[in-house]
């Protein structure tokens, strides 16, 4: 029986135990509670059988801790994104060839690694790291990215994976995000990866966590774990269609350190999709520092232009 099981066992009359452990009021307490456990169990069963050959990457733990509700908006989404591409099947997002998100062809046409830029104004810079002028405005010491924003297919990728979602691209992507791990700075060499978390209502709409997904696959590069010990104090609006004093704004005092492990003098590496303004970073790694980090990098998938933009 796995940890997950017990969520379907019911409480024995622990009363009745403790006034007389040997009547029969007693046993068939207990008889009960075995039939009762052996029903659930065979539902439980059936429904791992079922949701494993539907969803071959189906992990029950971590479905199972989502909470009843939260499975059910899974599940539904999920049959609802298979069923219409029966109707409507998927097409590169490159060329139009049928079948895949993006075809061979336009995977190997992906643009190399991009110069690493200051966080904050822009310039070219060793591992991205921010600028001795800029490091004293900032709690971020750097950040590298796969590649900009708006770019070969970053942008439909990204909103697909996040938006539709197209849960099958987070491999794909987890392997384009790899693609820069070998430029990391040599000073990073036992980092503590921190995914930037979601609100739990953007969480349960969207049904994961894109910057987890891409911290697993760093935190496995490091022979590491994901330390998610960032929560979000309250629901923001989406950054995106926000100017830049409106960012600052929205994600002012919105995460708090929650963790139970001690950061205090190790570096840290903040994992998200995307960068714009680098507004919500800044607050995480400013949180982060102030919980003892000694120095906080970024790692995103794609940055946006509008910060060099605004650099030139």
């Amino acid at each position: 029986m796995d940890g997950s099981s017990t969520l379907f066992l019911t409480k024995v009359n622990t009363r009745t135990h403790l006034k007389n452990p040997c009547s029969p009021k007693t046993h068939l307490c207990r008889l009960r509670h075995v039939k009762k456990c052996s029903k659930d169990l065979q539902y439980y069963s059936a429904f791992l059988s079922v949701a494993r050959l539907a969803y071959p990457r189906f992990d029950s733990k971590t479905i199972f801790e989502m909470g009843s509700r939260n499975r059910l908006v899974y599940f539904l989404r999920r049959f609802f994104a298979d069923f219409a591409r029966l109707f409507f099947p998927l097409y590169c997002l490159g060329c139009g060839e049928e079948g895949v998100w993006v075809c061979s062809a336009c995977t190997a046409l992906r643009p190399p690694v991009p110069l690493q830029r200051c966080f904050r104004c822009m310039v070219p810079s060793a591992y991205g790291k921010t600028c001795n002028d800029c490091n004293k405005k900032s709690s971020v010491s750097g950040i590298f990215v796969r590649g900009w924003y708006d770019a070969w297919l970053w942008r439909p990728l990204i909103r697909a994976w996040k938006y539709q979602p197209a849960l099958q691209l987070s491999k794909l992507l987890g392997y384009f995000f790899e693609e820069i791990f070998t430029l990391l700075p040599p000073i990073l060499v036992d980092p503590v990866i921190v995914p930037v978390p979601l609100s739990r209502r953007r969480r349960r709409a969207r049904g994961f966590n894109q910057a987890e997904d891409l911290a697993k696959f760093l935190a496995a590069y490091f022979h590491s774990s994901v330390f998610s010990v960032l929560q979000r104090t309250r629901h923001t609006k989406p950054q995106a269609g926000l100017g830049a004093k409106a960012r600052l704004r929205n994600v002012r005092g919105v995460f708090v350190y929650t963790g139970t492990e001690s950061i205090t003098g190790r570096d840290c590496i903040l994992v998200d999709d995307i960068v714009t303004t680098g507004a919500t970073v800044e607050e995480a790694a400013r949180v982060l520092i102030a919980s003892g980090a000694a120095s906080v990098w970024v790692a995103a998938l794609a940055r946006s232009y509008a910060g060099l933009r605004k650099a030139q």
